[in-house]
């Protein structure tokens, strides 16, 4: 991967333009409102409508994974005191918080929305420590619980923390809750719920690489790198399209048989409910200086 650090929101692509390989120039993004053509997102972009790079700001944190990747770019790291003081987390549009422990933490949803109380059911073995599941229950609602259960989480070892958070990511104004399961030199990824307002209560996404939140555009975008010095990679954009997250955009760069230096990137887009290739280019790594 490239040693480039991840920009920050206000970054736009004129600064990432020095840290990417060749072939990343990216492609516009599709426009904001979905179309009426069967019920799915337009693939049309306006005139001069900016691109992934200007949206999806570079790649996730290269620091070892211990940031939380967000619209921030990086993890905000709890104020603890102790691992078994009730705290608070606050809901934002980054990538999580970094915490050590939840016995209890307090989840606000927004201003008047419901509060829950959060506990990690942790389990310790000689590979680390890993959460099976996030238990919460109400103050205003007594009896009442849920049990969210963390998927093939990758276990941390005794002095990493969690990262767990609260982000609107479907654009409802409530806050939907995400956390951590991998984490490594360049992807993180994170389960996400998200919250059902009839029941007040959560609803598994699915597990993805930690997603930035665009709220200006009700976007969601995702970047994985996998190797060869940044040119390898895939990056994608979502949008919740009648309810339901739908992949709009993929741009993926892979390897060929042509040769080391050789890679293939394709663009796709969503074109009447289905993701159909529009571009395919080779892309040749630049030669080293001497």
């Amino acid at each position: 991967m490239s040693s480039c650090p991840s920009p920050m929101v206000p970054v736009l692509l004129l600064a990432l333009s020095s840290c990417r390989g060749p072939g990343r120039e990216r492609p516009e993004l599709p426009s904001s409102d979905p179309t009426p053509s069967g019920g799915t997102a337009g693939i049309a972009s306006p005139k001069g409508e900016p691109g992934i790079g200007a949206r999806v700001l570079g790649s996730p944190t290269a620091s070892g994974g211990a940031d939380a990747v967000g619209a921030s770019g990086a993890a905000r790291v709890a104020d603890v005191t102790g691992t078994t003081t009730s705290r608070k987390v606050k809901p934002g549009q980054g990538g999580g918080e970094l915490i050590p422990n939840c016995q209890p933490c307090e989840v606000s949803l927004s201003e008047t929305g419901p509060s829950y109380s959060v506990e990690f059911e942790t389990s310790s073995t000689t590979e680390g420590r890993t959460v099976q599941g996030l238990h919460l229950s109400r103050a205003d609602r007594p009896g009442w619980s849920q049990t969210l259960t963390i998927h093939d989480m990758l276990p941390l070892a005794a002095h990493e923390q969690f990262i767990f958070g609260a982000t609107d990511i479907n654009f409802d104004g409530r806050a939907d809750l995400l956390f951590s399961t991998r984490r490594g030199t360049s992807n993180v990824y994170a389960d996400y719920w998200l919250f059902v307002p009839a029941t007040e209560e959560f609803e598994y996404l699915g597990n993805y690489p930690t997603f930035r939140v665009d709220a200006v555009h009700r976007e969601l975008s995702t970047y994985e790198g996998g190797g060869a010095a940044g040119l390898i990679y895939e990056q994608n954009l979502y949008r919740f399209i009648g309810g339901r997250l739908t992949l709009t955009l993929r741009e993926k760069q892979d390897a060929t048989d042509d040769g080391h230096d050789v890679f293939v990137k394709t663009v796709s887009r969503l074109d009447h409910g289905k993701l159909r290739e529009v571009s395919r280019q080779r892309v040749t790594a630049p030669q080293p200086r001497e």
